[in-house]
């Protein structure tokens, strides 16, 4: 009897020690599964990224967060990075009532063109940068795909004028490169439509360095230079969203939630970058568009030159991106958190603004117009890439003609119809 008590009793050791070993590293396991998972499917109902970020160390951990809604993703993926953000409990902690550090998700409503005549000389510089209070505006926000989405809007401003027969070439619009205050400061909300697009801070930052410092400034990429640039330029790296996009002038010592809030009900469509068909497929069923208006041909899809929005007649590579691992501590140190502390918030407010629009409009009709509108996007690229003239071609040279209806956007439009027209989506 006493030896069977023994062989009991340490069989209760072993097994308690068993249950300890499962419990410590069985988490670690689990977490390691959803990190692996959350990069290729970007689906917030499965996981939820929270970045912890300390003073002394970088840890990223990746943690499971059931969602309370059946349709909600925040794009996870990042091609040669991972995300950079301090989640404190104030941005996630509310997911479930769409709100995130205090900024409100919202449903955008259905609505319609506005198509106004346009001005004689619309496609010019001193047009564009003219105020309005009426139009289809689109807000182009840096370093965000925006070109593309401008070509998207021209693209929607010309298919609707010619549908109308209104004898113009062109529903009156905005479309490039402004601060909101400076053009949209009065709206007439019956005669406008105002939009944007925004891309996740960290990815908009880095595109932009390399865009504009590194590629047609021609500074160095070093991790000095680079955080440098980010330090000396306020306008363009701290909290960008909540200077660019607010149409009344930014005051000091504003509640930027508020300001975060306004933004989301002063337009009425915000696209995301990473979700750029998503988003073209939800504003073309906000709008009562056929799929055709928005098909797209990447701006900068012609291989690695831009032509500086058109002004130096000359066409600049732009320099492939990277992180370095100095780069990657500044983007997780407490100085950087700060300085995206309420773009990032916004960010994934617009998102489920997209989401919760998306399952306004129906989920179900939703896919199936997106399926209907990719695999017109793949033949589009197909066979339209190659015969358009973009401003630059892929080894560099100027093009004096080209296929676009403005610098680099909307272009190839005449070969997007005629596939629209074969696909039968321009009705």
């Amino acid at each position: 009897m006493k030896l069977q008590g023994r062989w009991i009793a340490l069989t209760i050791v072993v097994l308690g020690s068993v249950a300890l070993v499962v419990g410590v590293f069985l988490p670690e396991l689990e977490l390691f599964h959803i990190r692996r998972t959350s990069t290729t499917t970007g689906n917030l109902e499965q996981v939820a990224v929270v970045h912890q970020i300390k003073k002394n160390a970088s840890t990223i951990a990746t943690v499971k967060k059931k969602s309370t809604t059946t349709t909600t993703s925040v794009p996870t993926t990042r091609k040669r990075y991972e995300p950079y953000y301090r989640s404190a409990a104030t941005i996630l902690n509310n997911t479930e009532n769409h709100t995130f550090g205090g900024v409100q998700a919202r449903v955008f409503p259905r609505n319609t063109v506005p198509c106004l005549e346009p001005e004689a000389t619309w496609k010019t510089y001193d047009t564009q940068m003219t105020p309005t209070q009426d139009g289809f505006l689109f807000l182009k926000t840096y370093k965000t795909g925006s070109s593309t989405a401008s070509g998207i809007n021209l693209r929607i401003a010309r298919n609707v004028a010619q549908r109308q027969k209104t004898g113009y070439e062109i529903c009156k619009t905005r479309y490039d490169h402004a601060w909101a205050s400076s053009l949209y400061k009065s709206l007439d909300r019956e005669k406008s439509f105002l939009w944007t697009i925004v891309r996740d801070p960290v990815s908009r930052t880095i595109s932009q360095l390399f865009h504009f410092h590194v590629s047609r400034a021609q500074n160095p990429s070093t991790d000095e230079s680079l955080i440098g640039k980010i330090r000396e330029s306020p306008v363009m790296f701290h909290n960008y969203y909540m200077g660019s996009l607010p149409r009344q002038q930014a005051r000091r010592n504003r509640d930027p939630v508020v300001v975060a809030n306004e933004i989301l009900r002063q337009y009425d469509f915000i696209a995301v970058t990473e979700r750029m068909d998503e988003s073209a497929v939800a504003l073309a069923m906000l709008l009562g568009l056929p799929l055709g208006d928005i098909l797209y041909l990447k701006a900068k899809g012609n291989g690695g030159y831009d032509d500086a929005g058109g002004k130096r007649n000359i066409c600049t590579f732009i320099q492939p991106s990277f992180v370095s691992t100095g780069m990657e501590e500044f983007f997780r140190s407490n100085e950087y958190q700060e300085m995206v502390k309420w773009d990032y918030p916004f960010y994934l407010a617009a998102n489920r603004s997209l989401d919760l629009t998306i399952d306004a409009l129906g989920r179900e009709q939703f896919e199936k117009k997106l399926a209907q509108f990719q695999a017109a996007q793949k033949r589009a690229v197909e066979r339209c890439q190659s015969v358009t003239r973009f401003p630059c071609t892929s080894t560099g040279e100027r093009n004096e003609e080209t296929d676009c209806l403005w610098n680099d956007s909307g272009c190839g439009y005449e070969c997007l119809d005629e596939v629209a027209s074969e696909l039968d989506l321009k009705d």
